[in-house]
């Protein structure tokens, strides 16, 4: 949720901004993270760049920041780099969890 006001006096639309800006790079950051999750190239041996098969490598999806940023525009790379630490601790502790990795594989035995 956006906060637009406190104790009933309107925050300055930059402030409102600032926090749309905080959850797109947040949400793009984490969108990123889960491709490159689910398509999981550090489990493939011999990993060189010429031998990823280009629909695998998640460099060539059609919303993958290579392929979907037009240009450079300030404010969401600024708000990306501030978010960038942040995210990827949280994202640290979601993939480090050992019960994450038993579900995972819960769920793949039961297919």
């Amino acid at each position: 949720d956006v906060v637009d006001s406190i104790f009933g006096i309107g925050l300055p639309e930059w402030v409102v901004g600032m926090q749309l800006s905080t959850r797109m790079a947040e949400e793009k950051i984490y969108g990123v993270v889960e491709q490159e999750y689910e398509a999981g190239l550090w489990k493939e041996k011999d990993l060189d760049e010429e031998n990823i098969l280009p629909e695998k490598n998640p460099a060539n999806y059609d919303c993958s920041p290579e392929i979907a940023d037009e240009g450079f525009d300030f404010v969401p790379t600024f708000m990306e780099s501030v978010m960038m630490s942040p995210v990827l601790f949280s994202v640290f502790a979601t993939y480090c969890d050992p019960t994450r990795q038993m579900e995972e594989n819960d769920s793949l035995s039961a297919m």
